[in-house]
C-alpha cells in the first residue's frame, strides 16, 4: 500500500501481517529500522469468496510540531492519553495501560524545525465520551484548543478547532464510548 499527501506533516503506521511499516517520509518506525522499503508494504485485498480480516489497521499518527513537550501534554489532556515512550525529542502519547497496538492508535509528536501547521491533508477527529458536545468544546477550549476557521457554513454539527499549534481538528457531535 502507498500513502501520498499533497504534504507531509503527518504520517500513518499501519500493521500487516505481524510486521509494523511505517509509511512515511521519515520511512522509519521509532526504533525498528522498518522503512518505507522494505518489502511487501501492502495491504490484502479482499476476494469474493474470501473470509473478511483487517489486513492492516491505523496503529499510530505522527504529526510533526515544533514542540513535542507542549503539544503531547496538550494532546494528553484532550484524549485522556499518557506519555507512553520518547526517541530523542519525538514522544509517542497513548492510551494509559495499553501503548502501541492496541484498539485506539497512539500519537506520535514528531519535533520538526519545518512543521506545516493549519488543515492537514489528514486531520484528527474526536468525539466526546463522558459529556455532551457543548461541554466537552469547552474542555477542549480551556485545553488550549481555539476554534478555526476553514470555510465552515455555521450549520455544521461539528466544531473546527486548532490545537496550540494550529493544526486543525474536529470536535464532533455523537458521544461514543471511551
Amino acid at each position: 500500500m502507498l500513502l501520498e499527501f499533497a504534504e507531509e506533516p503527518l504520517h500513518l503506521t499501519v500493521v500487516l501481517h505481524d510486521q509494523v511499516h511505517d509509511i512515511a517520509r521519515h520511512g522509519r518506525l521509532l526504533g525498528s529500522g522498518i522503512n518505507s522499503t522494505t518489502p511487501d508494504t501492502r495491504c490484502a485485498r479482499i476476494q469474493p469468496g474470501y473470509p473478511r480480516f483487517m489486513a492492516c489497521r491505523i496503529t499510530e499518527l505522527i504529526l510533526d510540531c515544533a514542540d513535542p513537550v507542549r503539544m503531547a501534554a496538550f494532546w494528553c489532556e484532550v484524549l485522556g492519553y499518557v506519555e507512553i515512550g520518547k526517541d530523542g525529542e519525538d514522544i509517542e502519547i497513548g492510551p494509559p495501560g495499553v501503548g502501541f497496538g492496541g484498539p485506539q492508535p497512539t500519537l506520535i509528536l514528531s519535533r520538526s524545525d519545518d512543521p506545516k501547521p493549519g488543515k492537514l491533508p489528514l486531520h484528527i477527529d474526536v468525539n466526546p465520551t463522558d459529556r455532551d458536545q457543548d461541554a466537552e468544546l469547552e474542555r477542549l477550549l480551556a485545553a488550549g484548543a481555539r476554534p478555526a476557521d476553514v470555510g465552515q457554513t455555521g450549520e455544521e454539527s461539528w466544531h473546527v478547532l486548532a490545537d496550540p499549534e494550529g493544526n486543525v481538528f474536529c470536535l464532533l457531535r455523537k458521544r461514543v464510548d471511551p
